[in-house]
């Protein structure tokens, strides 16, 4: 039966969740990885085919009906961006949406990082939600992958 999370250590893919991710994650949050991952690789359409598995994957997660409603709103967002700007700029409102949930997240044993780039957007900063503490920076993207600071180590 499946209760809405992803075993990540199994999953194959150029934008899926790799290395130290071993712990189990909500399907969702996977997606959301699999987002970052494909913005920092630059990859537009790859990054709207994982924002589209996010949402189907919040019907399955134990988020409230209103952290639900916030969250597929932005995703929206996403998925219609026209360029990887516009993609850029719903993740980082993503990015904090899920932050503000987070504590209420069971993502498991595994640490999470809560990452920032004061470049990003334009010069306004923007933050995300990271599997590993080297930062791997999605606002910048191949332009320059390792702006940014980890900013918090999140712990369940």
């Amino acid at each position: 039966m499946n209760y809405g999370y992803i075993q990540t250590k199994g999953l194959s893919g150029p934008f899926s969740p790799t290395g130290k991710a071993l712990s189990v994650l909500p399907a969702f949050l996977g997606s959301y990885i699999e987002i970052k991952n494909a913005l920092i690789e630059d990859h537009y359409v790859q990054a709207k085919n994982a924002a589209a598995g996010m949402e189907k994957n919040l019907e399955n997660s134990n988020l409230k009906e209103k952290e639900q409603v916030q969250l597929r709103a932005t995703i929206k967002e996403l998925i219609l961006a026209g360029d990887i700007n516009d993609q850029r700029i719903a993740f980082a409102v993503l990015s904090e949406q899920l932050y503000q949930i987070l504590p209420a997240i069971d993502f498991g044993s595994e640490a999470l990082f809560w990452q920032n780039c004061p470049m990003a957007l334009g010069g306004r900063g923007g933050n995300w939600i990271s599997l590993e503490e080297q930062v791997k920076n999605p606002f910048m993207g191949q332009r320059m992958p390792s702006c940014g600071t980890a900013l918090e180590k999140l712990m369940r």
